[in-house]
């Protein structure tokens, strides 16, 4: 290759031209979206078949009655106010 050949490709490999590449990407927009949904739909079918594995159980226990506190002091405060 000659110098002025080197200095061709090196101008040409720097710049990207945004249109071109819209263009092309806007041209095989099929073959981004069909293996996406493919994917997509794959995953989701493994995902529902799936065991449930987790399982959470919780116990809960009345709190010893009291004169109140917190919100339901102040409840029974603006109770009081507004009669």
């Amino acid at each position: 290759m000659t110098k002025n050949m080197e200095h061709t490709l090196v101008n040409k490999s720097d710049q990207i031209d945004i249109g071109k590449l819209l263009k092309i990407l806007f041209a095989h927009k099929w073959f981004i979206i069909i293996p996406a949904v493919v994917v997509a739909i794959g995953v989701a079918i493994w995902v529902i078949q799936l065991p449930n594995i987790y399982k959470s159980e919780a116990t809960l226990y009345p709190t010893e009655e009291s004169q109140g506190g917190g919100l339901s002091a102040i409840a029974g405060k603006l109770g009081a106010w507004h009669r």
